[in-house]
């Protein structure tokens, strides 16, 4: 996988998560950031396929939250704010 991390056309290749029908783009290096992550351990099993190919990932899953899901997935927790991103207060 660190074959993959440090490739730069693997780093800049996007991805299409389907979430119960809501298509959310990001790119290769968001989703295989956390080894514990669905996403990495999907990619990692599928990456030979993958190449060179537009991907799309669909789960069959609520997407009400995903957008928030996502955005902690782009940026480390030290650096991410939880308040700023509720703006129901």
């Amino acid at each position: 996988i660190e074959k993959i991390l440090n490739d730069s056309l693997a780093n800049d290749k996007r991805v299409i998560l389907n979430i119960g029908g809501n298509k959310f783009e990001t790119s290769v290096d968001v989703i295989t950031k956390d080894t514990r992550s669905v996403f990495f351990i999907l990619y990692d099993e599928l990456k030979n396929e993958f190449y060179g190919k537009q991907v799309e990932l669909f789960f069959d899953r609520n997407s009400k939250y995903f957008e928030t899901i996502l955005t902690g997935m782009r940026f480390t927790p030290s650096k991410m704010n939880l308040k700023n991103l509720d703006k129901s207060e």
